[in-house]
């Protein structure tokens, strides 16, 4: 993650920088998305959910306080067969950000061991879902990245796709930034896959561009 301990200033500064009214907007609409998430009712359009979420002014592009562990400690309980404190810990960061497909797919794993098939099944059709909405091209080239709204979605994207992260590399070209991620498989092959960060980009250099005085 990108300067996470100025994670704080920068929410802070971003809320103050936006107006009330296109707050409210932004914000009704993603409850509105989130609610029919939730509903399960309805067919789910997870990419504009999630850029709704990342629209709010309350967005917090370095991620909440504290996310950084929680992820860390739901990683280390799956992995170790604690599946009760891996679903607190899932739920948690569920809480804080709906949108993060690893928790809702953290969680599903938790119920499978457990012996819940239908709360499974819920949280991966979540979690699968934003995924999918990110890997609706091939993020071979800059024509084709992916677009994501935290590098979180970067590892994301990558693990789902069974790789590793060797190096990552920021680009700009033709105007556009994007984050490079060299990749290998199981295998030892190598590949390349290109992440735009246009949003990321200027929701960082807004968070830590020079404050006037006056």
């Amino acid at each position: 993650m990108r300067r996470p301990w100025l994670a704080v200033a920068a929410m802070a500064w971003l809320c103050a920088v936006v107006s009330p009214a296109l707050a409210e907007d932004a914000e009704a609409r993603y409850q509105t998305l989130l609610a029919v998430a939730k509903t399960d009712t309805a067919p789910v359009d997870w990419a504009a959910l999630r850029l709704a979420y990342a629209d709010r002014p309350s967005f917090n592009v370095f991620g909440a306080p504290g996310e950084d562990a929680l992820q860390r400690d739901m990683r280390q309980a799956i992995n170790d067969g604690d599946t009760n404190h891996a679903l607190e810990m899932s739920r948690k960061i569920i809480a804080e950000d709906y949108v993060d497909p690893e928790a809702h797919l953290v969680a599903a794993a938790a119920y499978d061991r457990q012996g819940s098939p239908s709360d499974a099944a819920a949280e991966r059709r979540i979690g699968q879902g934003l995924v999918r909405s990110i890997m609706t091209v091939d993020g071979t080239s800059p024509a084709t990245a992916f677009n994501v709204i935290t590098v979180k979605e970067e590892y994301t994207v990558i693990a789902a796709m069974g790789r590793h992260v060797t190096e990552q590399s920021l680009n700009e070209i033709d105007g556009h930034k994007y984050d490079v991620l060299e990749t290998t498989n199981e295998k030892g092959e190598a590949k390349s896959y290109y992440f735009l960060i246009d949003r990321i980009w200027a929701l960082e250099s807004k968070a830590f561009a020079p404050r006037s005085m006056n």
